[in-house]
């Protein structure tokens, strides 16, 4: 019997075999980290509750309205639109912000300037996400889900920030005497506006709360305090720096 001698891989069957198998693993490092990340994270909004806010004139002028992202990654709110009408960006925001996260969701609050929403209407809320995605839902407007606010001031206070040594501050602090969530973004001290920075939020769940205003009060003057939410309801109160 003759034995027949085994030939070593010549080169270039060995370089093939180098190109494939660099490939296999370019692909499979592509396919791992970018491919299936993109193909598993996707976003996707839903409206879980709302209700809509009447102030003490009696006009609807607020919608609040809780969001749910039943996606995997987060969804920025880029734009809203009410009935076809694309809003100003300082007409509506979330409570933390405007990135609604998955499984945590976003309280948004949706108030359009000089505009009254009316009761046993339907409209159109479409959310624009940075994403390029639209949401829309419609959302109708009755007396079930329709809450009216109500809220005074309890006390108006005038002291140092430091203690002593600081500016003059003036604390106010409001009472939510009708359940639902109150937005105040500007204040009036005897008949002068002032911005409320960071704006005070009190929540239906908090009946008490406070904001500070840097003034310069003078001891033994009177001042008198108005708040106006964002849906329109106004209070005041009168009280003398001690």
């Amino acid at each position: 019997m003759v034995g027949v001698e085994g030939k070593p891989p010549s080169k270039d069957l060995k370089f093939r075999i180098v190109v494939i198998v660099g490939i296999a693993v370019i692909s499979g490092y592509i396919l791992w980290f970018f491919v299936l990340p993109l193909v598993g994270r996707y976003e996707r909004l839903d409206v879980l509750r709302y209700y809509w806010a009447k102030n003490n004139r009696g006009e609807i002028r607020l919608l609040v309205v809780d969001m749910d992202n039943n996606g995997t990654q987060d969804l920025i709110v880029s734009e809203i639109w009410v009935d076809g009408v694309r809003l100003e960006n300082d007409s509506w925001e979330g409570w933390f912000g405007i990135t609604v996260r998955p499984l945590y969701g976003e309280t948004f609050y949706v108030a359009p300037k000089d505009f009254l929403f009316e009761m046993g209407r339907d409209y159109n809320l479409t959310v624009v996400a940075s994403s390029g995605r639209q949401y829309s839902f419609v959302l109708n407007v009755n007396e079930n889900n329709t809450r009216t606010e109500n809220l005074k001031i309890t006390g108006v206070y005038f002291y140092h920030v430091p203690p002593v040594t600081g500016g003059e501050v003036i604390g106010v602090e409001v009472q939510d005497l009708g359940g639902t969530d109150i937005i105040i973004r500007e204040a009036l001290i005897n008949g002068s506006l002032y911005t409320v920075s960071p704006r005070f939020d009190l929540w239906s769940g908090h009946s008490f709360d406070g904001f500070e205003i840097g003034f310069p009060w003078k001891k033994g003057e009177n001042y008198t305090v108005t708040i106006e939410t964002i849906a329109g309801t106004t209070a005041n109160y009168t009280a003398t720096a001690d």
